[in-house]
C-alpha cells in the first residue's frame, strides 16, 4: 500500500506566527457568533498569507487535480484557546471555507455522544467508520476537508483510515470501472441532514480524460439495482481494503483531505480519558484558483 501524502512539520517561526494570529488579543471572543469568526480568521488569513509562504505553499499542492497527494499532514500546531480559529486559519489560508445547509456550522465539533443499537456510523459515535467521502449525498461534494485533531488518544482507538482512489482502481478490473462510471448509483441521506432525499450518480466520474478520476462513495447507504454494479461495488470494496492506510490524529494536528480523490474512515474506539474531540471544516477552492488561493 502506498502512503504518498504530504506531511508538514511547523517550524518554530511558523507556530509562533500562527499562535499570534490566533490569539485572544487578535481575533473575536470565544462566545461570539460563529459567522462573526469565520469572517474574521478570514481576514487574518488574507493578512497573514504572505508571512507563511513555505505553509501556503504546501496547501497549494492539493488543488491541482492532475497532480493532487490527497491528504496533507500539518503537525506541531500550536495550541490556543479556541481551537476554531486555527483550524479556520488553516482553512482559508487554502480556500473558501464552506457550511452546507442541514450540516451544522462552519466549524462542526465531532464528539462521540454514544452509540445506539442499529445506528450506522456516524461523526456522533464510536462505531467503525468505512472508507467513504464526505457528504456524497449533496449534488456538490465539498472538494476539501479539514480535520483539526484538538484530543485523541490512540491507545483507545479511533485510528484514521485512508485511501487515494487512483491507486484501488490500479487494482480494479476496467469492466467494474465502466459500471461505477454509470450515473445508477443512489446516495441516501443520513436522518440529520435536513436537506433530505437521494440523488443518483456515479460512483466515479472526470471532466476531463487529461483528468485522473474523482470518487463519490458510502458503502453503508449506497443504493443500486444492477447486478453488474453491485458486483462493481463488491470489486471495489476490496481494491480500497488492500490499499488503505491507517494512523493516528495526534492533537495538535491537522489532515487535510481532497475529498473527489481520497477516501477516509476510522476505526471503532473506546471511551476515552480526555473525551476525543475533532474540529471538521469543509473547504472549496476559490473561483479561478486552478493552480492555488488568490490571497
Amino acid at each position: 500500500m502506498k502512503r504518498d501524502y504530504v506531511t508538514y512539520s511547523l517550524t518554530d517561526d511558523i507556530r509562533n506566527i500562527v499562535e499570534i494570529v490566533c490569539s485572544d488579543a487578535g481575533c473575536p471572543p470565544a462566545d461570539s457568533s460563529q459567522d462573526l469568526l469565520v469572517s474574521a480568521m478570514e481576514v487574518l488569513a488574507r493578512q497573514t498569507s504572505e508571512e507563511l509562504p513555505a505553509l501556503v505553499g504546501t496547501l497549494q499542492n492539493l488543488i491541482n487535480e492532475a497532480t493532487s497527494p490527497g491528504l496533507v499532514v500539518l503537525e506541531g500546531l500550536p495550541s490556543v484557546s479556541d481551537p476554531r480559529r486555527v483550524g479556520l486559519l488553516i482553512a482559508w489560508l487554502l480556500g473558501d471555507v464552506t457550511k452546507y445547509p442541514g450540516e451544522g456550522e462552519h466549524v462542526i465539533e465531532i464528539r462521540d455522544e454514544g452509540t445506539k443499537a442499529g445506528e450506522r456510523p456516524s461523526f456522533r459515535n464510536s462505531r467503525e467508520f468505512f472508507l467513504h467521502t464526505d457528504l456524497s449525498y449533496v449534488p456538490e461534494p465539498p472538494r476539501f476537508f479539514l480535520l483539526h485533531s484538538i484530543a485523541n488518544d490512540p491507545h483507545g482507538g479511533g485510528y484514521s483510515e485512508f485511501c487515494k482512489i487512483g491507486d484501488a482502481l490500479d487494482e480494479t478490473s476496467n469492466l467494474a470501472i465502466r459500471q461505477l462510471e454509470e450515473p445508477l448509483f443512489e446516495f441516501p441521506a443520513p436522518p440529520h441532514y435536513r436537506g433530505g432525499g437521494v440523488v443518483c450518480f456515479p460512483v466515479l466520474w472526470r471532466t476531463s480524460e487529461a483528468l485522473p478520476l474523482r470518487i463519490r462513495f458510502r458503502r453503508d447507504s449506497l443504493r443500486t439495482l444492477t447486478r453488474p454494479s453491485i458486483d462493481a461495488v463488491v470489486e471495489l470494496i476490496k481494491s480500497l481494503k488492500e490499499n488503505s492506510f491507517e494512523m493516528s490524529l495526534r492533537p495538535n494536528s491537522i489532515a487535510i483531505i481532497d475529498n473527489w480523490f481520497l477516501l477516509h474512515g476510522r476505526t471503532a474506539f473506546a471511551p476515552q480519558p480526555s473525551p476525543r474531540h475533532i474540529n471538521r471544516i469543509y473547504i472549496n477552492p476559490r473561483k479561478g484558483a486552478a493552480h492555488g488561493p488568490d490571497l
